[in-house]
């Protein structure tokens, strides 16, 4: 059968990560980790395992990572090779009691995945993305499905998935809908661990799919004051205003918008040859007279005067309450650092790898970094009310119509066009890239709701101004 797979080929990561630094992020490099391969079926661990074919499978952030060799080395020790790539799964199970079934894959791989009794006290109370065993039982080392060699991904023709990971899909939804339940999975949990209260500003950074679906959960399971979301391109703009947020920006102007509704002041840029010139060239002509309001003879307090349109900011003195950064780079985690107000929460969903940042803020502001990682259980209210965030993931879905974010699939053989699609989906148009197992079908084939989306993109990409818009199915048991 074919996959697509990653090799512990040192020279290939190191290639991989050259060639992108050198020539841009957004090509699939020609000396890559990932190669399309003819392998054997997987053996299964257990009885309590089945067989399931993929139908389609999404490209993720974390994969488009892994090609281009930028993971932390953290994970060299938490994943096996070689692995077939995939989380982001909907499938038919091939055998067993559940043959014909259409299925989503909690991808996790947790004590009971493992087999490993007694189980970790985060896997007893269902918090499984904290499982303490990742890297033991009677399988390989993996955090997830697609990081696994004895699991297979997505990206394969076909995988092993245990019982504990199955969840039915409904009938009535769409295999775009439910290749679209782990990811918004993800941001139903991401949405839980910000703990946002009804009086707080709320900042996401980055609107793909984790930043979309991390919104559609925070309004339809939280109440803060308000919602920004920063978009870099038409499309993602049009999705973020469709699903919700008070206000669309582009990430540039962030600081600029947030100093307005947050009353903040602005401190510029730390000192530098280049800022101060910088600084001196944009705002030459506005140098504070000497009856400026900035300071007065009844005020001994020096408040920074109003600055241009142009002047630069280095970060707010007071800012959003919560900041969710769902990209985890270097840029993004100091956008985060220079928006939050003092003793703010940052919340980091995208998965960061080796980031160089200064954490003077971090420390001098009193900020909380709080990590969200894949999902379990949601204790809601207190442990009185208890959720598997997979089946609250499927309402989710469901109610917020999150198929349409599917806006292309490929076959694997056109792995290297799917890849470099994903990685420059916003400028193309497009949110989630994923992967159809039909060998017959070789078109690219975009949703019809995309479309729709489509015919509002000139409207927004005139204006640079922020875009304002005011039951688990059921687990299988043996």
């Amino acid at each position: 059968m074919k996959a697509l797979q990653i090799e512990l080929n040192v020279a290939r990561f190191a290639s991989a990560k050259v060639i992108g630094s050198l020539y841009g992020k957004n090509n699939f490099s020609p000396i890559s980790p990932l190669l399309l391969k003819d392998v054997e079926p997987l053996q299964k661990p257990g009885r309590d395992w089945y067989r399931v074919q993929p139908i389609l499978a999404g490209i993720c952030g974390s994969d488009l990572a892994t090609v281009r060799g930028e993971t932390s080395d953290y994970f060299s020790r938490i994943v096996s090779f070689p692995f077939t790539l995939g989380h982001e799964i909907v499938g038919i199970v091939k055998d067993g009691d559940l043959a014909g079934k259409r299925v989503v894959i909690e991808s996790v791989l947790s004590c009971k995945t493992r087999s490993v009794e007694p189980m970790c006290a985060p896997c007893q109370r269902g918090d499984i993305q904290l499982c303490e065993n990742i890297t033991f039982g009677h399988i390989h080392p993996g955090l997830q499905t697609g990081f696994c060699k004895d699991t297979g991904g997505g990206w394969g023709e076909e995988m092993l998935a245990h019982e504990s990971q199955i969840y039915l899909v409904p009938d009535e939804m769409t295999d775009e809908e439910a290749v679209m339940v782990e990811p918004a999975a993800c941001g139903i949990h991401t949405a839980l661990r910000t703990a946002i209260k009804d009086t707080e500003d709320v900042v996401i950074l980055g609107a793909g799919t984790i930043g979309l679906t991390t919104l559609a959960a925070i309004k339809n399971y939280l109440n803060p004051k308000t919602i920004t979301i920063t978009a870099k391109y038409p499309v993602q703009k049009e999705f973020a205003a469709s699903l919700g947020a008070d206000t669309v920006i582009a990430p540039q102007e962030l600081l600029r918008a947030l100093r307005r509704t947050t009353n903040s002041l602005a401190v510029p840029p730390p000192i530098s040859i280049a800022t101060v010139l910088t600084n001196k060239l944009l705002n030459k002509k506005e140098e504070a007279a000497p009856d400026s309001p900035a300071l007065t003879s009844d005020s001994k307090i020096r408040r920074e005067r109003s600055i241009s349109s142009k002047a630069l900011i280095g970060r707010l003195t007071n800012g959003a309450d919560v900041i969710v950064d769902c990209i985890g780079n270097n840029a993004s985690i100091a956008q985060a650092l220079s928006a939050v107000k003092p003793g703010g929460r940052i919340v980091l969903a995208g998965m960061p790898g080796n980031v160089k940042v200064d954490l003077a803020p971090l420390w001098q502001r009193e900020v909380s970094l709080i990590g969200a990682y894949g999902y379990g259980t949601e204790h809601l209210n207190g442990k009185d009310r208890s959720q598997s965030t997979f089946s609250m993931a499927i309402d989710l879905v469901k109610k917020e119509r999150l198929g349409r974010l599917v806006s292309a699939k490929y076959p694997l053989e056109r792995y290297k066009e799917a890849i470099t699609h994903a990685s420059r989906a916003g400028a193309r148009e497009s949110i989630k890239i994923v992967f159809l197992n039909d060998r017959k079908d070789g078109i690219r084939r975009e949703n019809t709701d995309l479309a729709d989306v489509k015919s509002k993109i000139e409207t927004a990409a005139k204006t640079t101004e922020p875009v304002t818009t005011k039951t688990k199915k059921s687990r299988t048991a043996k």
